[in-house]
């Protein structure tokens, strides 16, 4: 099955429309293609640009600092794995930084 979508930036309605069209497909079938097959915007990937990944990391600096002063980590633990997954899961679940 073969199908093409033509975006037109100027028409919101029709862009949205696309849009949707476009995740119900993946839907209906990414899950059933072989294995190793994804596709390069899955709707599971986050993507921003500079300046809103500059803001994450600023964002990310504060909460070691808090983090720091308040007590609740370590200095030493800050480059570990844990701390830092569990700030990433809050940017990638779009929680509340």
């Amino acid at each position: 099955m073969k199908t093409v979508i033509v975006l037109d930036t100027e028409d919101l309605k029709g862009l949205k429309a696309a849009i949707r069209i476009a995740k119900h497909l993946e839907r209906e079938y990414v899950e059933d293609m072989p294995d190793g097959y994804s596709t390069k915007y899955s709707t599971n990937d986050l993507t921003f640009s500079k300046i809103p990944f500059i803001k994450v990391l600023r964002a990310f600096a504060r909460q070691i600092k808090e983090d720091v002063k308040s007590g609740d980590v370590e200095l030493e633990n800050i480059s570990g794995l844990r701390y830092t997954k569990q700030y990433s899961d809050k940017v990638w679940n779009r929680e509340k930084l």
